[in-house]
């Protein structure tokens, strides 16, 4: 009698995550009694994604692949090795495909006007699909590249910081990281001048 074939997945690991924009590794072994490994027909699948490889084994029954990048969200990915007589062998991992931190920076408004002499308030409003707003943190740089302030949002999303910047036009760059190091960001321009005062006569 035929005998099914074995199989296994060693990447990637189960509860992996994995960004918005990056490959995955696909790696397992299968061997089987009746027939040489390199004979085996292997397939890979999300559960979301439908195929995402099928290749034959290597001669010492290992196999290696490339998948393009995952839809955002949680996946179950399997591997069928398949033999000559139609047994089966599966193997299956839950990952995640994570999504970018979003970032909108509230203050200064774009094309703002800020008196010279006072400090800036820089302030945005962070989210993340996968993360809690207060492990997100969010660094300030300015166009020649000065870091201005780093910091973690608070419980709601907001990030401040304040800073002091010389007479002129400015571009000043958000950028929020998440706690698997993905990244969204976002810019403003403003001006410093002197601004006139109204006092009192």
């Amino acid at each position: 009698p035929n005998s099914p074939p074995t199989c296994g997945i060693t990447e990637p690991e189960s509860g992996s995550l994995f960004g918005p924009e990056e490959d995955v590794l696909l790696a397992c072994f299968a061997s089987d009694a009746d027939q040489a490994a390199h004979t085996l027909c292997a397939v890979w699948e999300s559960d979301a994604d439908g195929v995402l490889a099928d290749a034959s084994p290597n001669t010492d029954g290992t196999i290696q692949a490339i998948a393009e990048a995952l839809s955002p969200g949680l996946h179950v990915v399997s591997l069928t090795i398949t033999d000559d007589a139609g047994a089966r062998c599966t193997d299956s991992v839950s990952v995640r495909a994570g999504t970018a931190p979003d970032i909108t920076i509230t203050l200064p408004a774009l094309d703002a006007v800020h008196p010279e002499g006072a400090p800036v308030m820089f302030s945005a409003v962070v989210s993340d699909a996968e993360d809690l707003a207060t492990d997100l943190v969010v660094s300030w740089t300015a166009s020649d590249g000065r870091v201005l302030g780093t910091g973690a949002a608070d419980s709601s999303g907001y990030a401040d910081v304040e800073a002091d910047l010389e007479r002129g036009e400015h571009t000043v760059t958000a950028a929020v990281t998440d706690l698997h190091g993905q990244t969204g960001v976002d810019t403003v321009i403003f001006s410093v001048d002197d601004v006139p005062r109204v006092t009192d006569v």
